[in-house]
């Protein structure tokens, strides 16, 4: 009932952080990582970042992620920071610009890690935003695991974001039959 007063904007942003501090205080961690979830939903879309020193995380550029960073430093469950910045760039809430500032390098040094140690229980989550982050650097708008070529074996394609763009002559000739 909380999470739906939430994500229908009837609780303000102190009632919010009042909650959350309940759960955090009761280590509460799953209900705290609901009503961020929630919370981070119904954010507005957030302003480029003026300078490449900017600080995400800091509560006047958002209180949810500032909320969220806070989270991940007493919990360690960087899979639900991954999933919410994720979700965050594939709705065009976070613009991309700040994943290049100062002070994402310490999550971009633990994606790394995770993935080069093949961490088992954060690697898909961290893959997914490495993907989405990369995609959306590049203007692309749909993840390549969503994307099939039909009449193409999966060895032989060596590019998807190239075929998509210029699809098969095959596919556009059958196309137009």
């Amino acid at each position: 009932m909380l999470r739906d007063a939430i994500e229908d904007e009837v609780l303000g942003p102190g009632t919010i952080q009042g909650l959350y501090q309940l759960c955090m205080n009761a280590s509460a961690w799953n209900e705290a990582e609901e009503f961020l979830a929630s919370y981070v939903s119904v954010q507005k879309p957030i302003a480029p970042p003026p300078n490449l020193c900017s600080d995400l995380f800091n509560a006047e550029t958002s209180p949810s992620l500032s909320m969220l960073y806070e989270f991940i430093g007493r919990t360690w469950r960087y899979r639900f920071l991954y999933d919410q910045l994720e979700l965050m760039l594939s709705q065009e809430l976070l613009p991309v610009e700040w994943l290049a500032t100062q002070g994402m390098l310490p999550i971009w040094s633990r994606i790394v890690r995770t993935l080069s140690d093949g961490d088992h229980r954060t690697y898909a989550n961290a893959f997914k935003l490495l993907e989405t982050a990369v995609l959306r650097g590049i203007g692309c708008q749909i993840p390549l695991h969503s994307f099939v070529i039909e009449g193409f074996p999966r060895e032989g394609i060596q590019d998807l974001y190239s075929l998509k763009r210029n699809p098969p002559v095959a596919n556009s000739i059958s196309a137009m039959h």
